[in-house]
């Protein structure tokens, strides 16, 4: 009798609380295979309640080399989400990824074709928030060195 009192009570409170908007923030880093490029990523933006992903968020991307000259800085891009629509530093569409490509060897790192759609996918994914970002595991041209998620 008190199970079956219980139960939709459970089941009420869990369906309520997927049903809130869910802030995110993430923190990224991914390696090139070769491990000489990373890529960071800081992310934020808000999971609206029944959805599973963000379709607006922003974050800055970080890119820097190994073989970069000693005390070089990082290049950093600002990466945004709005309604879907994914921009880094204002380009949009097949000009997100001739600047990926110009960012990448601007602080000295050689990639391939599948690492820079990997690199691509990840700043897209980490945008999307936390069921949309790549974790171990799920990448093959590229290493995922660590992921943070904070609310």
């Amino acid at each position: 009798m008190v199970t079956r009192l219980v139960a939709p009570l459970v089941a009420a409170a869990l369906i309520a609380g997927c049903q809130a908007d869910r802030p995110f923030k993430t923190s990224a880093v991914y390696q090139t295979g070769d491990g000489r490029c990373t890529m960071r990523l800081e992310t934020r933006g808000i999971v609206r309640a029944g959805n599973d992903l963000a379709r607006d968020a922003e974050g800055r991307l970080t890119l820097s080399s190994s073989s970069q000259e000693p005390g070089a800085p990082p290049l950093d891009a600002i990466v945004v989400l709005r309604s879907g629509d994914f921009t880094m530093d204002g380009a949009l569409g097949p000009g997100v990824d001739t600047l990926l490509a110009v960012n990448l060897t601007a602080v000295g790192c050689v990639f391939t074709p599948a690492e820079q759609a990997e690199l691509r996918k990840a700043i897209e994914g980490a945008l999307a928030g936390p069921k949309g970002t790549l974790m171990a595991g799920q990448t093959k041209a590229v290493k995922v060195a660590s992921v943070q998620f904070d609310r």
